[in-house]
């Protein structure tokens, strides 16, 4: 029972993070052709859906049009707006799914059926259905100046940890029996004894394809966002990345001219 009020607990969560985060996006970009109609706007099925976010308050365009000038120099701008058919033998069913800039998934309803014969009001009953739970959503678009960058922070200093990871390897092809070489900042190790977060942490998804941690309480212990490297991420705040070693998340941290490293738990 525990377990079930902790899930819904996140569940509730990352719909407010969700919701306070939604705000940023100005565009919703509709799928002309949907992965079940023949042709574009089959059963007027993109009409509706674009009809649908328009309401909402959307700016609202076919991925086959021209894009404004404001949505090519910041493609983050924009929500992709898919409807997947689930298909059914006696039935008609599907789900909404949004998407940002990094091709990652930001919403997805529950799936909607029917059991309408005719194509045309089958697809708008369960379109209808499933945009109900993102109106459910509070919207009102807010200009940013970070709609696709981390918040401010020192990026050469957040850097540090992966230029000296680099600067390890490079010293371990250098001779042992090299004093000078050894004796090189380059040459500092990272602890063979990496310590260990003891609480499991959960991964949230934020604005500017960032993550924040959470732990069971539930707390932000940090934020985290992409480095440009895959499986790196800069911590907010510090002189430190995460990093992908394996199967397993380390933090590596810079602090005082010596490389740190700590194992976390970390659930995607």
């Amino acid at each position: 029972m525990k377990k079930n009020i902790f899930f819904i607990v996140l569940f509730i969560m990352g719909t407010n993070i969700f919701a306070q985060q939604f705000d940023s996006y100005k565009y919703a970009v509709i799928q002309e052709r949907f992965n079940f109609q023949r042709s574009a706007d089959q059963y007027q099925a993109s009409t509706l859906v674009r009809y649908l976010f328009k309401k909402k308050g959307f700016e609202v365009l076919y991925d086959s049009e021209e894009l404004p000038l404001d949505l090519i120099n910041n493609p983050c701008l924009g929500l992709k707006v898919k409807v997947i058919d689930l298909g059914g033998f006696l039935n008609t069913s599907s789900k909404l799914q949004l998407f940002d800039c990094r091709n990652r998934m930001v919403f997805e309803s529950s799936a909607a059926k029917t059991k309408e014969k005719e194509y045309k009001k089958a697809y708008h009953e369960v379109i209808r259905k499933n945009f109900d739970e993102l109106d459910a959503i509070e919207y009102s678009y807010r200009p940013t100046d970070t709609n696709d960058q981390a918040p401010s922070m020192d990026m050469t200093k957040a850097e540090e940890p992966i230029a000296e990871m680099s600067k390890v390897k490079q010293a371990k092809s250098v001779s042992s029996t090299s004093q000078e070489a050894s004796e090189r900042p380059s040459t500092r190790a990272i602890s063979k004894r990496p310590t260990a977060i003891s609480q499991q942490l959960y991964a949230q998804s934020i604005a500017n394809g960032g993550y924040q941690l959470v732990d069971t309480t539930p707390k932000v212990v940090m934020k985290v966002y992409p480095s440009g490297k895959e499986d790196v991420y800069l911590i907010e705040g510090k002189s430190a990345v995460l990093l992908k070693e394996g199967n397993v998340w380390n933090i590596v941290e810079l602090t005082d001219g010596e490389m740190r490293k700590q194992v976390v738990d970390i659930k995607f």
